[in-house]
């Protein structure tokens, strides 16, 4: 039987695509799903990509509530 051509992860490149709109909620979630695709296929890779999309979206996050610190804005606006 022939050994399948490595591929990488659809789910992925989704999750790096939506970090770079800043869609975190839509990031996290694919990039949970690729991890798990990821470990079950060993022929498709992607795991990195995963871990940059979520890196991401934790610099997006920061930079948020940075701003909303920065310009008083709720919930930091007591």
């Amino acid at each position: 039987m022939p050994k399948p051509e490595e591929t990488t992860n659809l789910c992925a490149c989704l999750a790096l695509f939506a970090a770079l709109l800043g869609l975190i909620p839509v990031t996290v979630v694919f990039a949970f799903i690729a991890f798990s695709e990821v470990q079950r296929r060993p022929y498709e890779r992607g795991a990195g990509i995963a871990i940059s999309a979520l890196l991401i979206a934790i610099v997006e996050i920061i930079a948020t509530l940075i701003a909303l610190r920065h310009f008083g804005l709720p919930p930091f606006n007591g």
